[in-house]
C-alpha cells in the first residue's frame, strides 16, 4: 500500500530528543546567531530497493524528483538472503517526491531496510552491475575498482550532484569525487586528486533511466589541492558555493563559481577570513583559509533554509561513529558560522562503526531546495554486525525545528 505521509502530522510518535552571499569583502554580518532548536522527530520510513545493498546515500531534487547517490553497492539475493558480490563503488536511483510529504510504502518484499512489513521510500531505477560514476581508465576499471594486489580504487561520491544551470530543457549537475586508492581501509592517498562528473538529466527519458553522466574533467582539482565541492555545496544567488576539507579533516576552505561556468576554473575565486574573496588558491597547510565552526570534520550536508534565513550544515562530528546530528548557521556561506551544537541523536547500528554518512535531503521536503519548511529530512548509514542478514540500512527521519 502506498501512501503519502503529510508532515503535519508529525506530532505522533515523536523520537525522544535530547536537551540541548556573494559580497566581496572579509567583514562578517554581523545579526543575532539563528539556533534552530528541535521540537520533534519521527522516524518515516528506510530509503531502500528492497533488490539492492547500498552504503552512505544523499540525495538532490531534480525535476520533481529526489535523485538518490550511494557509495558501495551489491545486489541483494532473496533466495539465499545474502549480498552478492561483486562490490560497486558507487550508484543512483530515482525516489518519487509530493507536495503533501513524503511517499513512502509499506513493502511486503524483504530485503535491505525492508522487513517486509516497515514504511519504505523506495529508490528505483538503480543499475547495480555498474557505477554510476565511472572508475579512470587504468585503476583497475575492468574489474571495479578492485586490483589483484589487494588495493582497491574506490569512486566514493561524499555529496549528491550539485545542480547548476540549466542546458536547455535538460538540467545539469555536477559531482567533485575524489580518486581514493585504499587497502582495506586505509587511504594510501590522502593528498587525492578530484575528478569533475557532469550528470545530464532529459525529462523525455523514461521515468526508470538514470541521467547520463560523464567525466568533465579527470583532475579537475590536482592532488594535493583542496577538492572544492566534495564537502558540500549551496547553490544561491547565481552562484556555487563549494566546500573543501583537509585531508586530517582538521578545517573547512571555501570556493565559489558561478553556476553558467563550473567547468571553468578561472572564473573561481577563493575565500581568506582575513582578506575575502581572491583569485589565488590557498594552500592546503594553510590555516588561515580555513572558516571555523563550518562543519564539524565528517560527512555533512550544507544547504539554504528559507525558513531560517540561513545557511545551514548538519552533519556528524569528527571520530563520533553516532547517529549524533550536529548542526550551525551563518548569515553567509563563509560565515561566521556558529560553534556547532548537538541537534538530536538517533539509533546507531551494532556494527564497528554504528552510524556514518548523516545526511540533510532538502530534496524530499514539499519547498525542495527552497526549504520553506522548519524541518528537515536526515539520514545515515546505520552499520549492522554479523548475524544480521542487510548490512546497511538507511533511515529516513524528519526533524521538526523551531
Amino acid at each position: 500500500m502506498r501512501v503519502t505521509i503529510l508532515l503535519a502530522g508529525l506530532a505522533t510518535n515523536a523520537l525522544a530528543a535530547p536537551a540541548g552571499s556573494s559580497r566581496r569583502d572579509a567583514t562578517p554580518l554581523s545579526r543575532p546567531a539563528v539556533t534552530p532548536q528541535l521540537k520533534s522527530a519521527n522516524l518515516m520510513a528506510n530509503a531502500t530497493d528492497p533488490d539492492v545493498d547500498r552504503d552512505s546515500c544523499g540525495s538532490v531534487r531534480i525535476g520533481n524528483r529526489a535523485f538518490w547517490t550511494c557509495r558501495d553497492t551489491m545486489r541483494y539475493d532473496r533466495t539465499s538472503g545474502t549480498s552478492v558480490f561483486p562490490v560497486i563503488s558507487n550508484s543512483a536511483g530515482w525516489s518519487e517526491t509530493s507536495e503533501g510529504g513524503l511517499v513512502a510504502q509499506a513493502n511486503a518484499e524483504i530485503g535491505p531496510g525492508s522487513t517486509g512489513g516497515n514504511m519504505i521510500l523506495p529508490i528505483y531505477g538503480s543499475d547495480s552491475a555498474n557505477e554510476f560514476f565511472p572508475n579512470m581508465p587504468g585503476d583497475c576499471d575492468e574489474n571495479h575498482g578492485q586490483c589483484w594486489d589487494g588495493t582497491r580504487w574506490a569512486v566514493w561520491p561524499n555529496s549528491p550532484p550539485m545542480v547548476a544551470a540549466p542546458d536547455g530543457e535538460n538540467t545539469v549537475a555536477y559531482s567533485w569525487v575524489p580518486q581514493s586508492n585504499l587497502n582495506q581501509l586505509t587511504l594510501l592517498n590522502p593528498f587525492r586528486s578530484y575528478t569533475l562528473y557532469k550528470t545530464t538529466y532529459s525529462p523525455s527519458q523514461p521515468s526508470t533511466t538514470l541521467p547520463t553522466v560523464s567525466i568533465a574533467n579527470p583532475t579537475f582539482w590536482a592532488a594535493g589541492e583542496p577538492g572544492y565541492g566534495d564537502y558540500g555545496n549551496v547553490v544561491r544567488d547565481g552562484y556555487a558555493y563549494l566546500y573543501a576539507q583537509r585531508p586530517d579533516s582538521s578545517g573547512t576552505l571555501l570556493a565559489r563559481a558561478p553556476i553558467t561556468s563550473i567547468e571553468d576554473r578561472s572564473t573561481y575565486t577563493y575565500y581568506t577570513p582575513s582578506t575575502g574573496w581572491t583569485t589565488t588558491l590557498p594552500s592546503l597547510s594553510d590555516p588561515a583559509a580555513t572558516l571555523p565552526n563550518a562543519g564539524t570534520g565528517w560527512q555533512g550536508t550544507f544547504y539554504y533554509s528559507t525558513a531560517f534565513s540561513s545557511y545551514i550544515w548538519i552533519g556528524q562530528a569528527l571520530n563520533c561513529p553516532s547517529a549524533e546530528f550536529y548542526i550551525t548557521t551563518a548569515p553567509a556561506p563563509e560565515g561566521p558560522w556558529i560553534e556547532p551544537y548537538v541537534l538530536w541523536k538517533g539509533e546507531s547500528g551494532d556494527g564497528l562503526v554504528g552510524a556514518y554518512s548523516l545526511q540533510a535531503h532538502t530534496s524530499l521536503l514539499p519547498s525542495g531546495d527552497v526549504a520553506a519548511e522548519k524541518g528537515i529530512f536526515v539520514s545515515f548509514t546505520q552499520a549492522w554486525g554479523v548475524g544480521v542478514e542487510t548490512t546497511y540500512v538507511t533511515p529516513l527521519v524528519y526533524l521538526e525545528l523551531e
